[in-house]
């Protein structure tokens, strides 16, 4: 190989590799992407910090 096809065999990708291997990743996919409610910006500090059970002091 020369250098300009080094490159080429180091970056193809097979079009195998994107599709999922399983039906049920691609159910785990969209369980992934569906949205989370977060509602720590509407809490006070202090509700916050019971809830991860921390504390800010240092």
């Amino acid at each position: 190989y020369g250098r300009s096809d080094s490159y080429r065999v180091a970056t193809t990708q097979d079009k195998d590799d994107r599709s999922p291997k399983k039906k049920g990743a691609t159910k785990d996919m969209d369980d992934l992407k569906k949205e989370v409610p977060i509602t720590e910006h509407k809490m006070s500090v202090e509700e916050v910090c019971r809830k991860f059970q921390t504390d800010i002091v240092q």
